[in-house]
């Protein structure tokens, strides 16, 4: 799981990966000029979201199920298969 300040407020993974469900999903936590709060889901995921790194301000990387997923707080910008991260970084 993971969450990240943005401009617009927060984005952030959640997700579940249990007795045969794996899922997740990408949201974007705003606050309105009234105070009130808004949830958005942004985008779901192959699986549950096992990492989420900032790239640069307003970009992000997820990793779920061998895939890592690019997106910023409007849209997701790319998907790549790739390794799962290990310990040993040469295997």
């Amino acid at each position: 799981m993971g969450i990240e300040p943005d401009d617009d407020g927060a984005v952030f993974i959640t997700g579940l990966n249990h007795m045969g469900f794996n899922f997740g999903v990408v949201g974007l936590l705003t606050r309105t000029t009234h105070g009130q709060w808004i949830l958005r889901e942004l985008a779901h995921l192959p699986g549950e979201g096992t990492e989420m790194s900032v790239i640069s301000p307003g970009l992000y990387a997820v990793w779920s199920r061998s895939r890592v997923i690019v997106f910023n707080s409007r849209q997701i910008l790319g998907l790549a298969t790739c390794r799962a991260p290990t310990e040993d970084p040469v295997h």
